[in-house]
């Protein structure tokens, strides 16, 4: 089956879109997780804060189950198209200024979508951690019900939440230097390559 390019681009615009800002609204549930968790005051506060993380961590898998393949293709896509861009740009070296617009063009939307699955996933996935440590270090603020906070603790970490790619890679902002140096690395390779067969 054939798709058209404008309509993997319409998907791949909205799946990033959609993506970006659910990823940024976890970060600012995680954050006022923390916030008020922070000012939480007697046990039935912390039942509260408790079950409160445990739907989102609830949240995250979700996320994560639904969206990991997905972004996956989306990440690939992009820096596949910033590859050829730049290969196009350097190695075919367009006389026209429509095919140097074009190109020019593909290769910054290509890396603004990068940008914007990759940076709010990896702050909302910082927000996650802040979350879980605060939940990791909640028994010693409340000595009284230590074993029943350790317990709780015990059931709901049997998956830590965090936002992959295709659930093999944890989305962090390291990514993006990652993404670069890979796409530099077969740029070379390539170029190397195509000066030998000469």
């Amino acid at each position: 089956m054939y798709l058209n390019p404008l309509v993997v681009s319409c998907i791949i615009v909205s799946l990033v879109g959609f993506y970006c800002c659910v990823c940024t609204c976890l970060k600012f549930y995680c954050n006022e997780f923390v916030i008020k968790a922070k000012n939480c005051n007697g046990l039935l506060d912390y039942e509260r804060i408790l079950k409160y993380y445990e739907e989102l961590s609830s949240i995250f898998i979700l996320m994560d189950d639904s969206f990991s393949y997905p972004v996956f293709i989306a990440v690939l896509n992009c820096m596949i198209e910033i590859f050829w861009a730049c290969y196009i740009f350097v190695y075919f070296e367009p006389n026209d200024c429509l095919g140097t617009s074009f190109i020019v063009e593909r290769f910054v939307i290509n890396v603004v979508f990068l940008i914007m699955v990759i940076l709010p996933a990896s702050a909302a996935n910082e927000a996650a951690v802040d979350a879980r440590n605060f939940i990791l270090i909640s028994p010693g603020l409340l000595p009284q019900r230590c074993k029943e906070i350790n317990l709780f603790i015990l059931r709901i970490s049997i998956r830590q939440p965090t936002l992959t790619l295709w659930r093999f890679y944890k989305i962090k902002k390291g990514l993006l230097i990652s993404a670069g140096g890979t796409l530099l690395t077969y740029g070379i390779l390539l170029g190397t390559l195509g000066n030998m067969s000469v």
